[in-house]
């Protein structure tokens, strides 16, 4: 009865104004996505202990800073005298991102505390400067906008570092810079997830398309399952858009999460298809038949599974919260999408003879392949 309804051409356009409709309404809130580099973001804007840092940093007019340690190569040391240092800072200071740059000051290197602590030293001054002039302490604070978001701390910290290995090339003796500090942090976390997804999200997604390519022959299987995918991931950004939530570096697997499971959950009702047609029932049957057999089963792994991602709800850091919640949605989603949008388009699909004997020797030369370089432990 539910595939019969499933299949009925009003239901077709019926599903097709409602989603659409959806996509226009999500594509507002993906127009609002923000991605917060901020290492701060996994802390709860409630817990006592960061309320407390950030009220610190307020009363004190105090902001997040790069500190830049220069170390001076072996046998060699920084000429505190003369001016080259002096032109670094002035460097630094110039560029459009840089506020103000804090540290050594070669007017007063002989006050200037040492990095070394004497052992029990009940007062201690810290300075930036080391004994043997091998290495130098800096502290860069940049203007707010500069650091305001993901891109603009990228570009930011990037010239930085960009100026500071341009310099290197030209000074005597040749140093080592090394980062530290919380922009640092926040450099390094943006800059390590833009790396990852820039190669993992192709690389799966070639993978995707090689494997449905051997298995799946049909042109409009293929194209059901690819349009599933998208509007489900496109509502799920929506949401993410509409209801604020705090897309930080776990945020970006979400697409991942989602292409993978919604491939899964299209390739039980395909195998289920063409397994009847193998037994001689034809298009449309056979399309009922798969339903009929995988929509329990489908229904309840999809309830299950985004009743664990809810569970995230309970981590005390608000991304987390925010990554379960999403791919919660994305599920429940994208089990009503491959009922309403992939079955309307799989139903005109033209049965390839090859697909089964494609998938099956596919398979047998993995299998081969797989007991001929065995390891035995």
């Amino acid at each position: 009865m539910l595939a019969s309804i499933l299949m009925a051409r009003k239901t077709e356009y019926v599903s097709v104004v409602f989603w659409t409709a959806l996509c226009l309404l999500a594509s507002i809130g993906v127009g609002r996505l923000v991605l917060d580099a901020d290492y701060s973001a996994y802390f709860a804007k409630d817990d006592p202990l960061y309320t407390e840092f950030k009220g610190f940093q307020h009363e004190f007019s105090r902001q997040d800073e790069l500190i830049l340690l220069l170390e001076a190569g072996p046998e060699n040391t920084f000429p505190l005298k003369g001016d080259s240092l002096s032109r670094f800072k002035a460097g630094l200071s110039d560029l459009p991102a840089v506020k103000r740059v804090d540290g050594y000051n070669p007017n007063q290197f002989e006050s200037a505390m040492s990095l070394a602590l004497p052992h029990k030293a009940k007062s201690v001054n810290i300075g930036f400067v080391s004994p043997d002039a091998k290495a130098i302490i800096l502290s860069v604070s940049f203007n707010a906008e500069a650091i305001k978001g993901t891109k603009a701390l990228l570009e930011s910290v990037s010239s930085v570092n960009r100026y500071i290995e341009q310099f290197d090339i030209h000074f005597t003796p040749p140093f080592q810079v090394y980062y530290s500090g919380a922009l640092a942090l926040n450099w390094q976390y943006a800059s390590v997830l833009k790396h990852d997804l820039s190669w993992f999200i192709p690389g799966l997604a070639i993978m995707f398309s090689v494997m449905l390519l051997l298995v799946v022959r049909e042109k409009m299987w293929l194209l059901g399952i690819a349009t599933s995918s998208l509007i489900t991931i496109f509502l799920t950004l929506g949401l993410a858009g509409w209801g604020g939530f705090i897309l930080a570096a776990i945020s970006g697997f979400i697409p991942v999460v989602v292409v993978s499971l919604s491939v899964a959950y299209a390739v039980h009702l395909y195998f289920g298809w063409r397994n009847a047609l193998d037994e001689g029932a034809d298009v449309q049957k056979a399309l009922q038949h798969s339903l009929s057999i995988n929509i329990k089963p489908l229904f309840w792994g999809a309830l299950t599974t985004a009743m664990g991602f809810t569970l995230l709800v309970f981590s005390p850091s608000p991304p987390i919260q925010d990554f379960g919640k999403l791919v919660a949605f994305a599920v429940m989603v994208n089990f009503l999408v491959n009922l309403t949008i992939l079955i309307p388009i799989a139903k005109r699909a033209k049965p390839m003879a090859c697909s089964q004997n494609v998938s099956r020797s596919f398979f047998a030369r993995i299998q081969v392949v797989s007991w001929h370089y065995r390891t035995l432990f």
